[in-house]
């Protein structure tokens, strides 16, 4: 998970716009995507594009977010 944040806040700072969020896991990828968006929003304040192609994933970490997410299925 740190790496995750070190990249997102690198990535931030570099300019990025909006941070594109994917976790390719099988098991489980429901509740590491909301961990992960969780994590992600106490380090950033970036938009965060949910890139998932299992909807139970996505789905699933719209619910954490605090601003309205960008979701791609």
């Amino acid at each position: 998970m740190n790496y995750i944040l070190e990249q997102a806040v690198s990535q931030s700072e570099a300019g990025a716009q909006v941070l594109d969020v994917n976790v390719a896991r099988r098991r489980g990828r429901a509740s590491v995507m909301e961990q992960v968006v969780k994590a992600l929003q106490s380090v950033v304040s970036l938009p965060l594009q949910l890139d998932s192609s299992h909807a139970d994933a996505s789905s699933g970490a719209c619910g954490s977010t605090t601003a309205s997410p960008l979701s791609t299925r």
